[in-house]
């Protein structure tokens, strides 16, 4: 066994959101990527009958599967904050945002811990997977957009009090469009957020306006539904009888 201090030590940083490996070896902090070449993997797990999901397949099941998806309550949401003065002492801050309470702990420069450039590195490194993090980040909320819409819309015009007003041709517009982009999704897990994005406005530019015609026609022929916002207000002239006040 190596003696204290020496060989590779691996730690596990399990955040609220996205949860990352590392191993200390070679006087620095190596990540360790995911089976997707991801540094960070969201914090889901998932189960099936079957299997056992982690990361970002267990997060897809909330909009594949969210009937049987529950999410965690009471989870603290907690700010760290570090801070080196020039004598090499670590401050160490954090704050839970939802009681307000707030602890600090104070680690000096002690022979045998780490040098004040070894934690400036870190520090430099964190900072930088704090970046890649935020654009995975707009990475994942653009899929799992694209994702809730596509089967939000398939479930849509499957339902039969919707489906029953569309229009064949319309329907089928919007069953092969979304089709599509579940299936563009099944083989793009790994895109970037501008391709996740320009699939959605793809989608959304052929579905929405066909689901607003659908509402259109629809209170149009029961003469009931709400009004659409964008429609012109009706003209007042002639609609009703004259109404004079007298004294």
């Amino acid at each position: 066994m190596a003696a204290k201090g020496e060989g590779p030590a691996i730690g596990i940083d399990l955040g609220t959101t996205y949860s990352c490996v590392g191993v200390w070896q070679h006087d620095r902090v190596e990540i360790i990527a995911n089976d997707q070449g991801n540094r960070t993997t969201p914090s889901y797990v998932g189960f099936t009958d079957t299997e056992r999901l982690i990361g970002d397949a267990a997060k897809n099941q909330v909009a594949m599967n969210p009937v049987n998806t529950v999410f965690g309550g009471g989870v603290p949401q907690i700010t760290v904050c570090f801070d080196i003065d020039a004598n090499g002492i670590l401050n160490v801050s954090a704050e839970d945002k939802t009681t307000g309470q707030k602890n600090k702990i104070t680690i000096t420069n002690d022979k045998g811990r780490l040098s004040k450039e070894e934690i400036e590195n870190m520090v430099q490194e964190a900072e930088k997977y704090k970046a890649e993090d935020e654009d995975h980040k707009k990475k994942v909320e653009a899929k799992n957009a694209l994702e809730n819409y596509a089967y939000n819309m398939r479930n849509t015009v499957r339902d039969e009090k919707i489906g029953s007003k569309l229009n064949p041709e319309d329907k089928k517009k919007i069953e092969d469009a979304v089709e599509d982009a579940i299936q563009w999704l099944d083989g793009n897990q790994l895109g970037d957020c501008d391709e996740f994005e320009d699939k959605m406005k793809e989608l959304e530019n052929l579905c929405n306006p066909i689901i607003a015609k659908m509402y259109q026609g629809a209170g149009a022929d029961v003469g009931g539904g709400a009004p659409d916002k964008d429609a012109p207000p009706a003209a007042s002239g002639g609609a009703g009888p004259k109404i004079e006040e007298v004294d």
